[in-house]
């Protein structure tokens, strides 16, 4: 079954504030940046658009004021005339070098005539350039020139990489391209003719030269620091500088661009004047990203910190329930001392208080428990005293009864004496198996039942109860067999009487329960030849009154017959069938029944045995065939003292023993067989356990303490399994139970006469 991961309290708790605490105060944090940053690129691309467009419009206006003030310079008749009339060339030269020193954003004045060659030129190093762009400028420009366009001056933008090289302000430029660029102010030059038809006549054109690099430089910030991070880009009409390099461009750059209307006479390229900047957003972002480090940091610090106070105030929180916990931990280890809950928490001083008020309840609870269970055990052990004192106190008379119907059968009786004899015998028997049932359950409820191991021949217990139940089965006309499959080994571990009391109670109930028909009993093994446990299943089948469906749940149930009438017609104690269940459960089986009302029932058992291996018939089954004259020819001479203070009981031993020729000697207690024994040579001791002066056991301690091996069998009313251990723990050889069965007790006596036990001796010498 799966199994549910456990969360500590403490760790759900410190995860719990955390969550609450720091992952709200992260995700703020996380906008606050994110806000930040956005909000410092948005302020610097505002910034960079309206300084591009004040750019644009001061670029714009400072070509007007040059275009204007060139054009002025253009209406004065001597440079309109000096390039039709070389007179006039020095004056014109002088003007335009005055204008020149004027008006240094001009690199070069020139002056032009009308089919494009230069006339004059300002400064002088100018008359050396040559300019293929300019001149195809100026001749496009003088062929398409319209008187009126006469006050329309033209602004190109030059590509010409020798002139702009050659100009003195794009001098010792490290921005500058291989492809350069220069602003060419073209002012038409034209004189007066006295003709109503064109009065007026193109002589020439007056350029005004201005790099672009100059150009930009004016609109540049003024402040070293943020001017090396403006990158500019100009357009006039379809052409445009490229003034950085793209190699050198930073990868972080925010852009900007403007587009402003020239009112210039632009013949070929339009008039639209377009400025493009680049700024670097890196110093923008600089303060930013401080201020992000420094917010992060307080985030770091507050996180450091939240864990630090979550820790702490889930330790101050948890500590109750820690103390809780321990308190019940004492209860589960039987501790119900009172304990205090430090803290401030209501609930929790509460809590333990209510719990030490109950582990006071449980305590006095499991105290008035230990009291009761004290004294069911004292009960139980008044009753098992009791139990064992009445088995002594019934089988004694018992013993009596049934020994002196036994020896009475032995005498000449007529056909009357030994009817009414027999029925004393056989009702003797009966008491003494509700006896012996009443004292089974008593085990069972003490749980003192237990099951022996010990070898025994299957096929004895198997021809014992045929020769038990054939003859019964027969007087009442009932066929009885055995079937018993090749498989069932015969030679088993286990506990041979309570099989054999299983057997006899099934066999019994069967015989008293049909009328007509027949019974079987059936054995098989449901084991393999190599298995070392061997499972055997036996079954009882009769033809008899069968049970009910409804009684059948009720049969095992102590004091319970299937129905009242049952005991009032077939009587009987109610308990066979309860002591059989558990003794089956004790052989590590089940039992079950089948029944058929008016056809008859079988019940099922299965008993767990093992191999015995040894193989050897145990000493109990030495002699189980020996007839009485071959058992009174050994038995015959030999000296027994028995040792019994009941005179009733001394008289029937005496006679069974005297019967096959044993001598018998007699002492009431203890303490008379000591003094026998010092008078007197024996061959074995029947002794009692309970007599006067001193009992059973003192006496055999003593004999061994003397070191007198002489066998002793122990004569016992207690038949528990612990009054036979201790007969052998204080030095008994056997023992007999209460009532004696006059085979039994030949077979005992047999068992340990002087030359069975020498022969034992003597094989236990070889084999080692």
């Amino acid at each position: 079954m799966y199994k549910a991961k456990r969360w500590s309290y403490q760790r759900v708790l410190l995860v719990f504030i955390l969550t609450i605490a720091v992952v709200p105060a992260t995700l703020l944090s996380g906008w606050l940046l994110y806000e930040l940053r956005h909000t410092a690129i948005y302020g610097a691309e505002q910034s960079l658009l309206w300084r591009t467009r004040n750019a644009a419009t001061d670029i714009k206006q400072l070509l007007m004021d040059h275009v204007n003030k060139l054009a002025s310079l253009g209406k004065d008749n001597t440079l309109a005339i000096a390039p039709s009339n070389i007179i006039f060339t020095e004056q014109a030269y002088k003007k335009m070098q005055g204008f020149h020193s004027e008006t240094p954003l001009f690199d070069t004045l020139m002056l032009f005539d009308d089919s494009g060659v230069l006339v004059e030129a300002t400064p002088m190093r100018a008359m050396r350039l040559s300019s293929l762009a300019l001149r195809d400028e100026i001749n496009f420009y003088t062929d398409s020139f319209r008187i009126e366009s006469i006050n329309s001056p033209a602004v190109v933008l030059l590509e010409d990489p020798l002139l702009a090289k050659n100009l003195p302000s794009m001098r010792n430029q490290v921005h500058v391209r291989a492809i350069d660029y220069s602003v060419a102010i073209i002012i038409p030059l034209v004189i007066r003719k006295d003709k109503i038809v064109n009065p007026l006549k193109l002589t020439g054109v007056l350029v005004g030269l201005v790099s672009m690099e100059q150009l930009l430089e004016r609109v540049k910030p003024s402040t070293p620091e943020i001017a090396k991070n403006i990158y500019m880009n100009f357009s006039f009409g379809d052409k445009k500088t490229l003034m950085e390099n793209n190699s050198e461009l930073p990868p972080t750059l925010m852009h900007a661009s403007t587009e402003l209307t020239v009112d210039f006479f632009d013949y070929t390229h339009g008039n639209s004047l377009h400025l493009d900047v680049q700024e670097n957003l890196a110093p923008h972002l600089s303060e930013v990203n401080k201020t992000m480090i420094f917010l992060l940091s307080l985030v770091a610090v507050f996180i450091a910190a939240s864990l630090l106070i979550t820790r702490i105030a889930a330790n101050y929180l948890t500590t109750p329930i820690k103390q809780i916990r321990a308190m019940t931990r004492s209860f589960a280890k039987g501790d119900y001392t009172q304990r205090r809950v430090e803290g401030n928490f209501r609930e929790f001083i509460d809590l333990a208080e209510l719990m030490t008020k109950m582990g006071q309840k449980i305590d006095s609870h499991i105290r008035e428990i230990e009291q009761k269970r004290k004294d069911a055990e004292q009960a139980s052990a008044y009753k098992t005293a009791f139990l064992a004192n009445m088995s002594h106190e019934i089988r004694t008379p018992m013993n009596a009864i049934v020994g002196l119907s036994h020896l009475t059968l032995d005498t000449p009786l007529n056909d009357k004496q030994r009817k009414y004899v027999t029925n004393i015998n056989n009702a003797s028997h009966s008491l003494l198996g509700i006896i012996n049932d009443i004292l089974d359950y008593s085990k069972i409820e003490a749980g003192r039942l237990e099951i022996e191991s010990t070898p025994f021949d299957l096929t004895e217990i198997t021809d014992n109860l045929f020769g038990i139940f054939h003859f019964q089965a027969h007087d009442k006309g009932l066929a009885f067999s055995m079937n018993i499959s090749p498989n069932v080994p015969s030679r088993l571990l286990g506990d041979p009487m309570r099989l054999k009391q299983i057997l006899i109670n099934l066999l019994g109930n069967a015989l008293k329960f049909t009328e007509s028909g027949k019974i079987i009993l059936g054995i098989r093994s449901l084991s393999q030849p190599d298995d070392p446990m061997i499972s055997l299943e036996f079954n009882v089948k009769d033809t008899g009154i069968g049970i009910e469906d409804a009684q059948l749940e009720q049969l095992f149930k102590p004091f319970t017959q299937a129905d009242v009438s049952t005991t009032r017609k077939y009587g009987g104690t109610g308990l066979g069938l309860s002591i059989c269940k558990k003794l089956v459960e004790l052989m590590g089986g089940h039992i079950q029944i089948k029944s058929t009302p008016g056809k008859g029932s079988e019940f099922i058992f299965t008993a767990n045995f093992q191999a015995d291996v040894n193989q050897e018939k145990s000493s109990n089954s030495l002699v189980p065939d020996l007839q009485l004259d071959i058992m009174r020819e050994h038995l015959s001479g030999l000296n027994v003292l028995l040792v019994e203070d009941n005179t009733i009981n001394q008289m029937v031993a005496k006679e069974l023993l005297e019967s096959v020729n044993v001598n018998v000697s007699i002492s009431g207690d203890g303490k008379q067989a000591l003094d026998a024994l010092h008078k007197s040579t024996f061959d074995m001791i029947l002794m009692d356990i309970q007599m006067p002066v001193m009992d059973g056991f003192e006496a055999t301690r003593r004999i061994r303490d003397a070191q007198n091996e002489i066998p002793i069998i122990a004569l016992t009313a207690n038949a528990t399994k612990d009054d036979k251990e201790e007969c052998i723990r204080v030095g008994m050889d056997d023992y007999l139970s209460k009532p004696i069965k006059t085979e039994e007790l030949y077979r005992k006596v047999f068992m340990y006469r002087p030359e069975q036990k020498e022969s034992h001796k003597a094989e236990a010498n070889a084999s080692q």
